[in-house]
């Protein structure tokens, strides 16, 4: 990962690869506010570590630096998710704004820019913004 804009594939492809090594988790809050009864350690320790030598292997440097001291795999995954992933007005306001300014005149290619707008809906979606078919066809 390397950024807001491949961080939902990145989770996606990161948590595919964790489940694969029978190291799947399925314990990380919907928010950071974690309840004063969570325990963290839910995870055993050698899962833990496993856990997180993958997602630092599959960071680029800037997410890297922001996680290099982290010990457990679920306030890693917490703020990696909390950074780029946020889910408020702003971010929501300027990821709809992007998909409604998008032209194919700013990209190369019809590939580029159909992928380009992929990855806006799939942002969108991971923020619990559905959009309409008529408008995603248009």
């Amino acid at each position: 990962m390397s950024s807001t804009d491949n961080y939902t594939t990145w989770a996606i492809k990161t948590y595919t690869l964790l489940v694969k090594d029978n190291l799947g988790f399925d314990n990380v809050p919907a928010n950071s506010k974690l309840s004063a009864d969570f325990n963290l350690n839910t995870i055993p320790i050698a899962k833990n570590k496993k856990i997180l030598a993958i997602i630092k292997l599959l960071c680029k440097n800037s997410p890297l630096l922001y996680i290099k001291n982290k010990t457990n795999t679920i306030r890693t995954w917490q703020t990696l998710r909390d950074i780029y992933n946020p889910k408020n007005f702003t971010t929501e306001y300027l990821t709809l704004k992007q998909f409604f300014n998008i032209s194919l005149t700013d990209y190369d290619s019809i590939e580029t820019y159909l992928n380009k707008i992929k990855l806006l809906i799939n942002n969108l979606i991971s923020k619990n913004i559905i959009l309409p078919n008529q408008i995603i066809i248009a």
